[in-house]
C-alpha cells in the first residue's frame, strides 16, 4: 500500500510539472508613445513616453482566431498617460478581446486586434469611455494564423495607422452628452495616443528541465526495483512459513 501511495505521488508530480496545450500565453511589449490629441478640432502633437505593456490571452477561452480576453498590465487606469477623470456617480464596466484573422479572400493580408475598454454612461448627464488597443493590418501571403503567431503579427510595422499599432485614450463628457455624437455635451475632454508597440518577450510555460525529469523518471526507477525485491522477499518468507507448518504436522 505505501509504495502505491508513493508511486501515485510521483506520477502525479511529473504530471504537475508538464504543462497543458492550452495555458495561457503572455507577452510583454515596448510602447513608444509618439502623439496626443487633446481636442475635436486640434491636431495631434508630439508626445513622448515609453513604457512597458503585458499582454496577457487564454487560447482555451476562445474559439477558432478569437483568443478570449485579453488582459493587459498596468491596465487601462494604471498606464502612465493622462486621461480625462472620470464624472461623479458614473459607475463603469469592462470589456475586452482577442481577434486574429485571414481578411482577405485569397490569404494575402491578416488583421490582429487585443483590445480592452470601460465605459458607462448616465442618459442626459454623463458619459466616459476609454480604451488601449493593440492593432495590426498588413499585407502577407498565406500568413500562419495560431495563437502562438498572434503576438508577433500585433508588434510588426505597418499598422493600420501606418506606423502606429498602439491607441489609447478616453473621452469623458460632463453634461449633456449629445446623444449621436460619442465625445460630445456641453461641458467635455478627451485625450487620445499614438504610439509604436514592439514585441520584446514571449512567455512560455514552465515546462520541465530534463535533469527535473530525469530525477522524477529515476525515482519511479528506483521504487518499481524496490517493489519487486520487497514481493520476492515476502514470497520467499511465504514458502517458508509453508514448509515450516507442514513439518510441524
Amino acid at each position: 500500500m505505501r509504495f502505491r501511495t508513493t508511486l501515485t505521488a510521483a506520477i502525479a508530480l511529473l504530471l504537475w510539472t508538464t504543462p497543458a496545450a492550452a495555458d495561457p500565453i503572455s507577452v510583454l511589449f515596448d510602447v513608444q508613445v509618439f502623439e496626443r490629441l487633446t481636442g475635436l478640432l486640434s491636431p495631434f502633437e508630439p508626445y513622448d513616453q515609453r513604457f512597458s505593456l503585458r499582454l496577457t490571452y487564454d487560447p482555451a477561452l476562445g474559439s477558432g482566431t478569437d483568443y478570449g480576453p485579453a488582459s493587459f498590465s498596468p491596465g487601462i487606469f494604471e498606464v502612465p498617460l493622462p486621461l480625462p477623470s472620470v464624472p461623479p456617480g458614473l459607475s463603469l464596466s469592462s470589456s475586452s478581446f482577442t481577434s486574429h484573422s485571414v481578411t482577405h479572400g485569397d490569404g494575402t493580408r491578416y488583421n490582429a486586434t487585443a483590445a480592452a475598454s470601460v465605459g458607462g454612461s448616465i442618459i442626459g448627464q454623463s458619459k466616459y469611455n476609454a480604451f488601449l488597443i493593440l492593432e495590426n493590418s498588413r499585407p502577407e501571403t498565406n500568413p500562419v494564423i495560431t495563437p502562438e503567431t498572434f503576438p508577433a503579427h500585433l508588434g510588426l510595422p505597418l499598422g493600420p495607422f501606418g506606423q502606429f499599432n498602439f491607441q489609447y485614450g478616453a473621452c469623458a463628457v460632463y453634461g449633456n452628452p449629445h446623444p449621436e455624437v460619442g465625445c460630445f455635451g456641453s461641458s467635455f475632454q478627451l485625450a487620445f495616443y499614438h504610439g509604436r508597440a514592439t514585441l520584446t518577450t514571449v512567455e512560455s510555460p514552465a515546462v520541465p528541465e530534463p535533469a527535473t525529469l530525469a530525477l522524477v523518471g529515476g525515482g519511479l526507477a528506483i521504487l518499481a526495483s524496490r517493489r519487486r525485491r520487497t514481493m520476492g522477499t515476502c514470497e520467499k518468507a511465504g514458502d517458508q512459513d509453508d514448509g515450516g507448518s507442514e513439518q510441524q504436522a
